[in-house]
């Protein structure tokens, strides 16, 4: 408690359905934040993937899941 970490999630396209396009991401529970993006839709092409960053901060002590 009182500090936190982040993690990178990768977010990969593998193709099969054309390009992804992303219109919102949400965490649960409260002890994970959801990524600040600049704007929606994240668009990811065909072959291509990004990254964005979830941040674990845990609200108390014990084991989470998320």
């Amino acid at each position: 408690m009182g500090s936190f970490i982040d993690e990178l999630l990768t977010i990969n396209n593998t193709g099969a359905f054309g390009t992804l396009k992303i219109t919102n991401i949400v965490a649960t529970p409260p002890d994970f934040l959801a990524p600040d993006v600049i704007s929606y839709p994240l668009v990811v092409n065909p072959g291509d993937s990004i990254d964005v960053v979830v941040r674990f901060q845990p609200t108390s002590p014990g084991l989470k899941t998320g």
